[in-house]
């Protein structure tokens, strides 16, 4: 996977510096992109750690995944 969430007490910044690999850790959007946009632009692997609410980002999917599937059943019943 490309992409991952892990919950795991680790400090990724010396984890990537004992392998000699870069790392940036983000806690906004703005920075996520910054990152991003560093690291596409550069050599090698680079680790970018994002900070997340996990029960923030859980509740808004569930939000989400309901009213999704309300408008799929107010347009069924059409």
């Amino acid at each position: 996977e490309r992409l991952f969430t892990v919950s795991h007490g680790l400090d990724l910044a010396a984890v990537a510096g004992a392998y000699g690999l870069s790392h940036q850790r983000v806690t906004s959007a703005a920075d996520l992109s910054l990152a991003l946009a560093d690291s596409l632009a550069s050599a090698g692997t680079q680790v970018i750690e994002v900070a997340v609410d996990r029960r923030a980002n859980l509740a808004l999917h569930r939000e989400i995944q309901r009213e999704v599937s309300r408008c799929l059943r107010i347009g069924g019943a059409a």
